[in-house]
């Protein structure tokens, strides 16, 4: 993060288990010189390790602006689209073609789409770490808490990035939720000491020519509610997102998730058990997409499978890449898992869903 003669040293927290091992850390960059997304990736456990993820930070991107949440069967049939036109990025032929929503509302299948085989039900759902979403929900609304506020009163923090993170006083180390819904005293709190805090970017500027030995001190404010923040200014561009265009900062939350692939495969092996339903033929699952508020998160960087089992098996151009996915998720036998990665959602078909004997399944 160096600009001329130096750069602003960013700063986060994470509390990561015991006997973790750790092979790298992981981050991506946004224009403005804070990172989209930081982790910590290696592996817990022993014989066998299990490949595991600790998300130190990460930013939600603004795909689409809202005022409402996109209803339901729009972001389905998103999905479904969005799936057909990776499809076509990468093989130069569409998965589908007149979508539609499914004919019965709020029973599967979703959208029902028209392919080489005929008229096909598609269930749509999302592959998330609930955890992630929920914290993030909760950080959703102390945003619109800020926006709700005169934005002339936090004019000292124009031009700023702002991390923060929550801690329980007197509980256990660690990271915990935002603030809930009812937590308007807290709330409160959090906005006065916002707007009373005076960033001190001198203190995290670093001289170029390698890091310090030691890291400065943070410019920290600590509300008696365990809130947590600092500043550190936005460089080299700015976000377009709603906030920054009212008041002309940023908030992000620090926040540490830990999660392995073998989480995240039973999440699977949950989602294809609860879709499997008379009259859906293809399951849809996809990792980060929109949510109902427009907004997404970037892939975690740690592969769900060990290195001789490869997610990931050809790519094409820059937009589209097909995926493979070993049939092992489920005892049942699934036929066929088929994926598409696009830069923008990950999206996992798991398509010929049978178990048997039962109707309507195929």
């Amino acid at each position: 993060m160096e600009a001329q003669q130096g750069g602003f040293m960013h700063m986060l927290p994470v509390y990561l288990p015991e006997g973790m091992t750790l092979t790298h850390l992981s981050f991506a960059m946004l224009p403005w010189l804070s990172p989209s997304y930081g982790g910590v990736v290696g592996t817990t456990g022993v014989n066998p390790s299990k490949p595991t993820v600790a998300v130190t930070f990460e930013w939600p991107i603004t795909w689409l602006r809202t005022v409402q949440e996109i209803p339901k069967i729009e972001r389905e049939i998103l999905l479904v689209r969005r799936f057909s036109a990776d499809q076509a990025l990468a093989t130069g032929t569409h998965a589908f073609s007149n979508v539609r929503p499914g004919p019965h509302p709020n029973q599967a299948p979703d959208t029902t789409v028209t392919t080489d085989q005929g008229i096909l039900g598609v269930e749509s759902t999302c592959l998330t770490l609930g955890d992630r979403r929920g914290a993030h929900g909760l950080f959703q609304r102390l945003r619109r808490r800020v926006l709700e506020q005169e934005p002339a009163a936090f004019v000292k923090l124009a031009g700023y990035m702002i991390y923060v993170w929550f801690e329980e006083p007197g509980g256990p180390p660690g990271l915990a939720l935002p603030l809930r819904k009812n937590d308007d005293a807290a709330a409160m709190e959090l906005l006065r000491e916002l707007a009373d805090y005076t960033p001190s970017p001198g203190q995290m500027w670093v001289p170029s020519g390698g890091l310090p030995e030691q890291a400065p001190p943070l410019p920290l404010a600590t509300t008696p509610k365990g809130v947590k923040f600092y500043a550190v200014p936005l460089v080299g561009n700015v976000p377009s997102t709603m906030l920054y265009t009212f008041a002309g900062f940023e908030l992000g939350l620090a926040y540490t998730p830990l999660r392995t692939a073998q989480a995240a495969w039973q999440e699977i092996q949950r989602l294809v058990d609860q879709h499997d339903q008379v009259g859906v033929d293809i399951l849809l699952i996809t990792a980060g997409a929109p949510d109902q508020h427009g907004q997404w998160n970037r892939r975690l960087p740690v592969k769900p499978l060990h290195a001789a089992d490869p997610c990931l098996t050809q790519s094409r151009g820059s937009y589209g890449r097909q995926a493979g996915l070993r049939a092992t998720v489920a005892p049942l036998p699934v036929v066929q898992l088929a994926a598409t990665v696009s830069r923008v959602l990950r999206a996992v078909a798991c398509d010929r869903l049978r178990r048997g004997p039962r109707p309507g399944v195929r």
